[in-house]
């Protein structure tokens, strides 16, 4: 536990200190020391890594990739790409980090309120988790979510190409096409929270099943579950956080085009995701589709603190329960993360 501790330490305190005091926004050092913790652990350090890693590890590095065709062409290639240039599994993490990480600080150097605060919640709310598991789908949430600066300047031709090179590394993706149009429909956010929301009551089980029976990958979303109480508990998390940005950002969403649309991104995303946890299958492919749209939390959550709720106290208090959920989410060994193990190659002790 102690090395995410002591990574969010650092980052967060780097990236303080750097905004208050010569007033730049670091990415370097934030991107580094990210990097470093993702790219020296060992393979079985996060529930699909082993898996994703096989191909640099021997015996499989010795041999010829093989492609399958039902893992996205894009991913692939960049996999054998890397294998040409070194074919060891800390080479691989290192550069899906890079890959994973630098599309979503350097968007958020662009255009977060509150950097520091931004890359906070970044790290304590699990986001950042997500190259240690979904890596396929962390690389596409990471291009979709720089192309919201194309969505957010009706450039829809630019927002487009980005997202179906998103597609290429992760089908999903493919989703936020349909939230271009609806983030800039004139209706308000209640009657598009309540579209999404009767479009996943219609929509989810032909899509969840349609997805399975055209890829193995997915059979396992259609089966119920009985243990699904963390599933629920995230699923209404995103929900609490979805009514708290709504009752604070009332007056700001008249005001500010670009928190208009990353409030409906939100909402909406988290509104679709209820009625696929209602099926009561399995709540791992709903919640990775929903973290196309968690990500914006990182950029609404410091304007609303910054233009609503600007109280050191209740500030501190955020950063407190962010950082036991932090704790919490490690500690339950969320996606495979803990204990955190170095690669013995690393391992100098």
């Amino acid at each position: 536990m102690y090395p995410y501790i002591i990574v969010l330490m650092v980052v967060s305190l780097w990236v303080g200190l750097e905004e208050k005091t010569i007033n730049k926004r670091a990415i370097i050092i934030p991107l580094l020391m990210l990097m470093l913790l993702a790219t020296i652990r060992y393979y079985s350090v996060g529930t699909d890594a082993e898996m994703y890693s096989r191909y640099f590890r021997f015996p499989f590095n010795k041999f010829a990739y093989q492609f399958d065709p039902d893992v996205e062409r894009g991913y692939q290639y960049l996999v054998v790409i890397i294998r040409e240039i070194y074919n060891d599994y800390f080479f691989y993490f290192f550069i899906m980090s890079i890959v994973c990480i630098f599309p979503v600080l350097f968007f958020l150097k662009e255009k977060s309120v509150n950097y520091t605060l931004s890359v906070y919640i970044y790290i304590t709310f699990g986001l950042y988790f997500t190259l240690y598991n979904q890596i396929r789908q962390s690389i596409a949430m990471g291009i979709c979510f720089y192309a919201t600066k194309y969505l957010l300047k009706k450039e829809f031709i630019k927002f487009a190409m980005f997202i179906i090179i998103a597609a290429q590394f992760h089908v999903t993706a493919l989703i936020m096409l349909g939230m271009y149009f609806l983030c800039h429909f004139k209706l308000r956010i209640e009657l598009k929270a309540l579209m999404t929301f009767l479009v996943g009551v219609i929509a989810a089980p032909a899509i969840i099943a349609h997805m399975a029976l055209n890829n193995s990958r997915y059979e396992h979303y259609t089966e119920q579950v009985s243990g699904g109480s963390h599933g629920m508990f995230t699923v209404g998390l995103y929900a609490l956080i979805a009514i708290f940005i709504y009752i604070y950002g009332k007056q700001i969403r008249e005001d500010d085009n670009d928190y208009k649309i990353y409030e409906c991104l939100y909402i909406c995303g988290v509104s679709a995701l209820f009625p696929i946890a209602m099926l009561g299958t399995d709540p791992a492919g709903p919640q990775r589709i929903v973290q196309y749209f968690v990500f914006y939390i990182m950029l609404i959550l410091p304007i609303i603190f910054l233009r609503k709720l600007n109280n050191i106290i209740v500030y501190t208090l955020f950063i407190v329960l962010s950082f036991s959920y932090f704790i919490m989410m490690i500690s339950s060994n969320i996606a495979g993360i803990y204990p955190y193990k170095i690669n013995p190659v690393f391992d100098l002790f």
